[in-house]
């Protein structure tokens, strides 16, 4: 049956993906709304074109797919699976793997469950791209509120070498103190305060503070003990 009149097809959708440069805003603008018009039985269709199309050894049709993933996870998000995310996140072009960290923050509000936190911890290392860092970053501090582990990835770095290093874990875990208070923990404190590294050691003594207040208030506890 011929597609009706004003419709979009996975065709015409696919076609731009491969031709189109979706940073640049027109193309954008032209694109994403054409994504959001296909059927609820096309979409599946595209992102099985999706996964095709990332074979491509073109840097910017990769991007492209990286786009509308963004698109989708946040419309669509069950239509995105795992795999295809994790393509996205070990691609050599650090604009594709910018595109899987942001996904991930989506995720780390909608559906923590489904992130793996071990891949957006290697995108959230200081060494990656700025682009990949910095979504992935603030994916581990949206995701430290329901999975404990994120703290333990952001807190990783506080003894590298490297002082830039260090106090990107510092930065990262100073947002969650002001963000998401509850998810502060003691053992992170204990390793923040001896510090030698100044900017550290303030955060530690802050932490310890602010849980001492805490326990002083005999505030109740936000969540069940295990045991």
């Amino acid at each position: 049956m011929p597609a009706a009149v004003g419709s979009t097809t996975v065709e015409a959708v696919t076609e731009q993906l491969e031709t189109l440069e979706l940073w640049r805003e027109d193309a954008c603008q032209k694109v994403l709304p054409d994504v959001l018009k296909l059927s609820p039985s096309e979409r599946p269709i595209l992102v099985d074109r999706l996964e095709d199309l990332l074979d491509s050894p073109n840097e910017q049709v990769r991007w492209n797919v990286g786009r509308v993933v963004e698109l989708l996870i946040d419309w669509d998000p069950e239509l995105i699976s795992d795999d295809l995310l994790g393509r996205l996140a070990v691609d050599d072009f650090f604009s594709v793997r910018s595109s899987a960290a942001v996904a991930y923050y989506s995720l780390a509000r909608s559906a923590p469950n489904r992130v793996p936190v071990e891949i957006l911890g290697r995108l959230a290392n200081y060494d990656e791209d700025w682009y990949v860092m910095t979504p992935a970053t603030s994916a581990l501090i949206r995701l430290a509120r329901t999975r404990p582990v994120a703290m333990d990835v952001l807190a990783r770095d506080l003894d590298a070498e490297d002082r830039e290093t260090r106090r990107h874990a510092a930065d990262a875990l100073r947002r969650i103190g002001l963000e998401h208070p509850a998810a502060l923990r003691a053992d992170i404190a204990d390793r923040l305060e001896p510090s030698s590294d100044k900017k550290l050691r303030r955060l530690g003594n802050d932490w310890s503070e602010h849980l001492a207040a805490s326990r002083s208030r005999a505030e109740a506890p936000l969540d069940s003990y295990m045991f």
